[in-house]
């Protein structure tokens, strides 16, 4: 059974607010306009800025580039969101995915876990990812418990699993690259099947998510490792921090009927 990390008020709060829209006879409307769009765009925007920030001095890639590398997680979302199955979400959807997040580092339809000779240090990190050879197992794992969460009527589960599966793709840090674009934008895929908006992290949030990501990921560690199911302090703060960026996007969505 899963214990939910999420406090039980913001996750009230959300389904209030979705309760809203579901009343408003305007609501519909916001599907065509630029409210949900433009929230979609401005989470691939500073996705792509958390890892190459504006106000960094060694920036690797030129302006045209970017603006290639923004076009490709926008067209890698519109794919997921075409393609993904929620409850059924697969090993093989997010290599898909994170291979057309950046086709130019993966090769072909497929993002290949990273190997043995790949060695990745999340940025902030105090924790080191999963071996490669155990990478297949876990990654079986996290989408079984991805799935078992996130049943479609269930509008919490929902929330739960899509910081669960951003947390734990970011642990589990499968492929030489693009973890962090894709567990972000794994996270607002699962949010959108529901009809919910992304969570929008800013790039100058940056060096506050990941503290709490690292946070999470030990506090994930340390309690698995005494065998409790009951999540940590890290995780919470972190679940915490997901669910009010969700309720703060919905709040966009609102001001604009």
């Amino acid at each position: 059974m899963h214990i939910y990390a999420t406090n039980e008020h913001i996750l009230d709060e959300i389904s209030r607010k979705l309760e809203i829209l579901k009343r408003n006879p305007r609501s519909h409307i916001l599907n065509g306009n630029c409210t949900k769009s433009c929230i979609n765009h401005e989470a691939i925007t500073h996705s792509l800025r958390i890892e190459e920030p504006k106000s960094s001095p060694n920036s690797s890639h030129s302006g045209k580039e970017q603006s290639k590398m923004y076009n490709n997680m926008l067209s890698a979302f519109y794919w997921g969101r075409a393609n993904l199955n929620l409850g059924k979400v697969s090993s093989e959807f997010i290599q898909k995915l994170a291979a057309r997040i950046d086709p130019n580092y993966h090769a072909g339809e497929f993002a290949e876990f990273r190997g043995i000779t790949e060695a990745v240090r999340p940025t902030g990190a105090t924790w080191t990812p999963v071996y490669p050879d155990k990478i297949p197992l876990e990654m079986q794992r996290f989408v079984d418990k991805v799935n078992e969460i996130s049943t479609p009527s269930n509008t919490k589960g929902i929330v739960e699993a899509s910081s669960y599966a951003h947390l734990h793709l970011d642990r589990i840090h499968p492929f030489g690259d693009t973890n962090g674009r894709t567990s972000r934008m794994l996270q607002n895929l699962i949010l959108d099947s529901a009809g919910i908006p992304s969570a929008v992290i800013y790039e100058g949030e940056r060096f506050g998510y990941f503290h709490l990501l690292n946070d999470a990921i030990i506090g994930w560690r340390e309690r698995t490792g005494q065998k409790s199911n009951i999540p940590s302090s890290g995780e919470r703060r972190l679940y915490d921090f997901m669910g009010g960026k969700i309720s703060a996007t919905l709040d966009k969505v609102i001001d604009a009927l």
